[in-house]
C-alpha cells in the first residue's frame, strides 16, 4: 500500500545533481510506503498550466535521497502542458518534484529573495522582495481557500529595476478560516511564474500555536490536526526529526539538537501546511 500526498509549495531545500538547474517551488509530492512488499517502481505527476511547463522536452522529475539532496529519475512527458510525466524506474519512496534539466527553458517557479504573508488583525499582510527584474510586467496576487483553486484578487505593476524591490499588497479582511497566498509574475510577452504559496490564518481556532520559542528541551504543538505529518529541519534542509501529532498537545523533545535555526513542517492529511522558524538554544 502507498499513502500518497500533494504538497503545495517548495519543498525543503536539497543539493541539485547534475544536469539540473531548478526544481518546481509551486507543489511536490509525497509518497510513502506501508509495507516491504514491491520493488522496481514508476512515478507518474501531473503538470498543469501553472507549473510553467513550456519545454516537456527537457522536464524530469527527482526524488529525495534520504540525504539532503536529489536524485534525477528521469521522465517521459506526454507532450505540451497539461500533461504528465512518467519517471524512470527507482525502489524507494520519498519526496518527488518536478525539474528542470541543464539547457531546458521551462521557467518553473522563480526564485524569489522573499515572499511573506502575515494576520495583521483582521488583514492578511503581503510583502516579497525581488531582485534584478527585466522584461516583467506585473505581479498578480492570488487567493485560495483550499490551497488548489486561486482566484485574481489584485495585481502590483513591475519596476524592472536592477536593485532588490520590494511589494506590499493588503488584503482587507478576508473573513475568519485559513487563506492560501501565491503571486503570479507576468513577463511582457505573455510567460508567467507562479511563487511559492504562503498560508494565513484567521480565528484562535484555526492556529497552530507552537512553544515556546526560542525552545530549550521540550517543544510544544497545540492545535494540531490529528495524524499531521511534523518534520523538523535543519538549516541545511536536513530533516532531523519526525514525529505525527496526537491531540490534544503533541511534544517534541530537541534538547539533544545543536544551537541555531530550524524549520518546523507540519502537513496535514488533507494537504494543509504549516512552517514556522524555530529557535534551540543551548
Amino acid at each position: 500500500l502507498l499513502k500518497a500526498e500533494v504538497l503545495q509549495g517548495p519543498p525543503p531545500s536539497r543539493s541539485l545533481p547534475a544536469g539540473i538547474t531548478k526544481v518546481s517551488e509551486i507543489r511536490h509530492y509525497r509518497v510513502t510506503r506501508v509495507g516491504n512488499s514491491g520493488v522496481d517502481f514508476t512515478i507518474t505527476l501531473p503538470y498543469g498550466l501553472d507549473d510553467g511547463v513550456s519545454d516537456p522536452a527537457n522536464l524530469t522529475i527527482v526524488k529525495d535521497n534520504g540525504s539532503n539532496a536529489w536524485v534525477d529519475i528521469g521522465g517521459t512527458p506526454s507532450g505540451p502542458a497539461p500533461g504528465r510525466i512518467m519517471s524512470g524506474v527507482f525502489n524507494g519512496f520519498s519526496d518527488f518534484v518536478l525539474a528542470n534539466k541543464t539547457g531546458g527553458t521551462n521557467p518553473l517557479p522563480v526564485t524569489w529573495l522573499e515572499f511573506k504573508a502575515e494576520a495583521v488583525q483582521a488583514d492578511a499582510r503581503l510583502e516579497w522582495q525581488t531582485a534584478n527584474e527585466s522584461n516583467c510586467q506585473s505581479y498578480e496576487v492570488e487567493r485560495s481557500t483550499d490551497g488548489t483553486r486561486f482566484a485574481l484578487i489584485g495585481d502590483a505593476t513591475c519596476r524592472n529595476l536592477a536593485a532588490p524591490q520590494t511589494y506590499r499588497y493588503t488584503d482587507i479582511n478576508p473573513g475568519k478560516g485559513t487563506f492560501y497566498y501565491r503571486l503570479k509574475q507576468v513577463d511582457k510577452d505573455g510567460k508567467f511564474e507562479y511563487s511559492a504559496v504562503r498560508k494565513v490564518s484567521f480565528g484562535e481556532d484555526a492556529i497552530i500555536k507552537v512553544y515556546p520559542n526560542p525552545v530549550r528541551d521540550v517543544m510544544q504543538m497545540a492545535s494540531v490536526p490529528g495524524n499531521s505529518d511534523i518534520r523538523l529541519f535543519d538549516a541545511t534542509g536536513r530533516l532531523v526529526l519526525q514525529t505525527r501529532s496526537a491531540q490534544p498537545v503533541t511534544q517534541m523533545q530537541v534538547g539533544h539538537l545543536s544551537s541555531g535555526i530550524y524549520e518546523l513542517m507540519i502537513t496535514t492529511i488533507t494537504g494543509e501546511r504549516f512552517v514556522q522558524r524555530i529557535q534551540i538554544l543551548r
